[in-house]
């Protein structure tokens, strides 16, 4: 087995630019104030950091100049993660010694050249990080910064381990050597051990900053650099060897998801860019939100407002940053501004389960904690129902209505009520007690299938819907994207129990074909629930579903919600599988023949 280093325990945080100040109010800040002169927000001024020439461990120098935007001297933006923010480091900024952080001391020392000065714009720098004026208007202007920038420099950290080998590797990839299979395994380990195993991925503020440069970013580990281009052709070549060679399974799937997501959004968002430089297509707040659920911020309201730069103008300006707001005052206008601008499904893209902390327990509970959302959770619904880019609208037969009461704290949503939950079974969080729950899920799921509606009843319009499927079906949502086919899926649980024994299920039962259904106990089904509802409806939730709890088919969702009665209102609980049911079908045709009544729901 391959011996690792262990590395020390990194204290290590990666701060965006609206959340800083808070680890800056330190006295070496205060005493620094002085060297900022106000902008002038009218004219869209800045601040550039002129980088005085000098070698090795020389102190670092450097004039702040102000600026209009628009009118500036060349200059290149740097984009890195802050690490440890304590002030540690020293450097003369107009003549007066100031202290800034380790990880900002090592890239300035690799980046100043030895004989010319380097213009460079540097957040924690260039703004007065203690005006909370100044410091909310350059947030806003961010998408004009990066784009104005001639260059964007990426500073991935120092050298380390085997940095330059990993660095080189990816340019042989991109070249297109060839390598065999042990090749290309033991390079991957390289690579994702020392580039992609870095704080800088996971930065929510490195998308807008990585997507808005106009020109191929510069990525830099130490004495090492690649232009993008060639480091993600590289990084694609090497594929699946990278998670192969990770460590922590959980840990590589996240920054697997984070590298791609970064690379396709600089593809997608210069392929919209016509003749003239203007960019035609609009990806809107929750195309960005559900992209960017991995992505790290210290401040929450970041989630918020560190990708306000790839939106538009108009929508830039109905979420100005302000952190003088608290997050949830934040969340709740972001939320709200989705529910009435945006065309898409909202309550299927978003987790509405307490697991963070930004939000109180008194935040209505329609409004999602946008820093909390994850990928590969079993609380986030888009995760085998729909594809992750996926952009379909809703249909025009099925357009939500929504307005707010009681000071935008109560959502008033137009839907069809659909049935009641009447059993719900909490899957297990061990492998070998969810294995051992199949039998008993598809009893419960064969006996729904078998309960008839009567051509009486008022629901019988429902029956249509009603079908068998195999437990692996409703699982994975009808299929899942995340999967193979549903027969391999139960040759494989046949397979593990088959192997099963009174001990648990060690890691070489993930070996060959039931890998998938491994992955999928461990990263997905565990922390969902499967319910049964009073017309023999089944289907897959999060585990917060309970008795009694109301399926609710709301206009302008691709699934259905789960609502929780209080009194007269509702709390949300969030999407759901139900099998057999197409919320558009009923919402839209069966509405419009007369068969449903739609009714308002107060959500609380």
């Amino acid at each position: 087995m391959r011996q690792r280093r262990r590395r020390r325990p990194s204290a290590s945080v990666s701060l965006p630019v609206g959340s800083r100040t808070h680890n800056l109010r330190s006295k070496n800040q205060r005493q620094c104030v002085e060297k900022y002169s106000p902008l002038d927000q009218h004219t869209d001024e800045i601040r550039i950091l002129m980088l005085q020439p000098g070698v090795g461990l020389e102190p670092l120098h450097c004039t702040l100049e102000t600026c209009q935007i628009g009118n500036c001297k060349a200059f290149e933006a740097l984009s890195y993660a802050w690490g440890d923010p304590t002030p540690v480091e020293p450097i003369f900024i107009n003549g007066s010694r100031t202290l800034i952080s380790h990880n900002l001391n090592l890239a300035l020392q690799h980046l100043r050249f030895p004989q010319s000065c380097r213009a460079l714009w540097i957040d924690a720098v260039c703004i007065n990080q203690t005006d909370t004026r100044e410091r909310n208007h350059q947030v806003f202007m961010m998408n004009r910064l990066y784009s104005a920038a001639e260059r964007v420099l990426v500073w991935l950290g120092e050298a380390r381990d085997h940095s330059d080998i990993a660095m080189k590797g990816l340019e042989k990839l991109a070249e297109g050597q060839k390598m065999t299979d042990t090749e290309r395994t033991s390079l991957g380990r390289v690579i994702y051990d020392c580039l992609i195993d870095r704080d800088w991925w996971g930065r929510l503020w490195v998308v807008q900053e990585v997507v808005l440069a106009k020109s191929d970013p510069i990525m830099i580990c130490g004495p090492s650099s690649l232009p993008w281009s060639i480091f993600m052709k590289g990084y694609l070549a090497a594929g699946f060897a990278l998670l192969d060679a990770a460590e922590h399974l959980e840990k590589a799937n996240e920054r697997w998801s984070q590298v791609r997501f970064l690379y396709r959004l600089r593809r997608d968002y210069y392929s919209h860019i016509d003749s003239k430089g203007i960019h035609s297509s609009n990806m809107g707040l929750g195309f960005i939100l559900r992209y960017t659920k991995d992505f790290h911020t210290t401040d929450p309201r970041d989630k918020i407002y560190g990708s306000l730069g790839l939106l538009s103008r108009s929508e830039r300006e109905t979420m100005k940053p302000d952190y003088q707001k608290p997050t949830e005052l934040v969340f709740l206008e972001a939320t709200q501004h989705l529910l009435e601008h945006e065309t898409y499904t909202f309550f299927s893209r978003f987790s509405f389960s307490p697991s963070g902390k930004s939000l109180s327990r008194a935040s209505p509970s329609w409004v999602p904690d946008f820093s909390a959302q994850k990928t590969l959770s079993p609380c986030n619904p888009n995760l085998l129902t729909v594809a992750p880019d996926s952009k379909t609208p809703i249909s025009s037969t099925t357009t939500k209505c929504v307005s707010f009461q009681d000071h935008n704290r109560v959502l008033a949503i137009t839907g069809v009520p659909f049935d009641t939950i009447q059993i719900a079974v909490e899957l297990k969080d061990k492998q070998e007690l969810l294995l051992s729950q199949i039998p008993e899920l598809e009893h419960l799921i064969r006996l729904a299938a078998e309960k008839r509606i009567s051509p009486d009843d008022p629901l019988y319009c429902f029956s249509k819907f009603k079908k068998q499927e195999d437990i692996f079906q409703v699982l994975t949502a009808g299929g899942g994207s995340f999967t193979g086919s549903v027969p391999s899926l139960r040759e494989q649980y046949g397979t593990l129990i088959s192997r099963a024994t009174a001990s648990s299920l060690d890691s070489h039962t993930a070996a060959g074909f039931i890998k998938d259904l491994v992955w999928l106990i461990k990263h997905i089904f565990s922390g969902r629930c499967l319910f049964v509802t009073k017309m023999g409806f089944f289907g897959f939730a999060v585990a917060k579903v309970r008795k009694n709890d109301n399926v609710t088919l709301l206009f302008g969702e691709t699934h259905p919600v789960i609502l929780r009665p209080r009194g007269s209102s509702y709390s949300m609980v969030g999407a759901t599988y139900v099998s057999g049911v197409m919320v558009n079908e009923v919402t839209g045709d069966m509405y419009e023949r007369g068969l449903v009544e739609k009714r308002t729901f107060l959500i609380r």
